[in-house]
């Protein structure tokens, strides 16, 4: 383990909140919590900085076969790939036994797509130690930006098949989209 990094198991989840992304704040491990995962909250320091780091667990009982799956959405920060084996190491020891796996999906900003495929190349060439590349993404790989000035019509032709095709059906199964604002009267209702 980097000598210099060390981690610690927290209570307080209001903390992570302070700069964090949405998947590490303390209401998205609240809702993960009520639908089956166990959320753990670490303090990791490193170099004297230190980083607030919720990882997400869930354990599988199949017959005689039990495990558990570890998943650590949008952390660490883009920089913190060399120490991620070191940070595996570090968590493993609050996790259950059991434990298969620990999955990250890093938090990674590109300025373009030569620079993310750049990045990509470099996990599954093996130049960024101890990360494998999952084959498929569980968060968005990027951030689509849509012209809101367009008309319906423009943005569905604008869309691959299959997004017109899960809008197309979302409209005949009744799926509605409506802005609901706090100060509304019936706000509470959607909580």
């Amino acid at each position: 383990m980097t000598n210099n990094l060390s981690i610690k198991e927290i209570q307080e989840t209001a903390a992570l909140d302070t700069g964090c992304r949405f998947l590490q704040s303390a209401f998205w491990a609240s809702f993960k919590g009520a639908h089956g995962w166990t959320p753990k909250y670490f303090e990791v320091t490193l170099d004297n900085k230190s980083f607030k780091l919720t990882v997400l667990v869930r354990s599988f009982k199949k017959a005689f076969f039990h495990f558990s799956l570890a998943y650590i959405p949008m952390a660490p920060e883009k920089g913190y790939e060399a120490i991620l084996k070191d940070l595996s190491n570090a968590i493993k020891a609050y996790l259950p036994k059991d434990t298969m796996c620990m999955r990250y999906d890093l938090p990674v900003d590109f300025e373009d797509l030569e620079e993310r495929k750049e990045y990509v190349r470099g996990i599954k060439d093996g130049k960024i130690q101890g990360l494998v590349k999952a084959d498929v993404d569980i968060q968005p790989p990027d951030t689509v930006l849509l012209n809101l000035q367009k008309t319906e019509d423009e943005l569905l032709a604008n869309m691959k098949n299959k997004w017109r095709y899960n809008i197309r059906l979302a409209t005949k199964k009744g799926v509605e989209i409506k802005a609901i604002h706090a100060g509304d009267a019936d706000f509470a209702s959607f909580q």
